[in-house]
């Protein structure tokens, strides 16, 4: 019964895994610093595991100079990714970063500006989890 209910554990967290969504950030080096600052409450949502930077390729051997501006490495949840096929799938305003949640294929399902946050959007395709004590009685 114990190998049984640990299988069906399993699998529900394998399925929660496959069908998880993504948060994606579009930035540019060009974006003001302020503009940027939603990067940091999104990085202490304890119901978000990661956080995807998305810049073009082209700022790649800067990388240095962005982490130093940004300080992005301050939090282990947060990934720098340089792809601009990426970029150019996510990024609708070059001016301003956007917060992008996507599904496990890549498909957008809700936008904001990275300056103006709803959380509670956030808590909804990020929920916190649950746990369930069950009693042995």
């Amino acid at each position: 019964m114990k190998t049984v209910s640990f299988l069906i554990v399993l699998f529900i967290v394998n399925v929660n895994t496959l069908f998880a969504n993504e948060l994606f950030i579009t930035m540019s080096p060009l974006n003001c610093i302020t503009c940027s600052s939603g990067v940091y409450d999104l990085a202490r949502e304890n119901s978000i595991n990661i956080i995807s930077i998305v810049l073009e390729s082209k700022y790649k051997e800067d990388s240095t100079e962005i982490e130093e501006m940004y300080s992005l490495s301050k939090f282990p949840k947060i990934k720098v990714v340089f792809s601009d096929s990426l970029y150019k799938h996510f990024s609708h305003d070059n001016n301003n970063p956007e917060l992008i949640i996507a599904d496990a294929r890549k498909a957008e399902i809700y936008r904001s500006s990275l300056k103006s946050i709803d959380m509670r959007a956030i808590h909804h395709y990020f929920p916190l989890e649950k746990t369930v004590e069950i009693s042995k009685n």
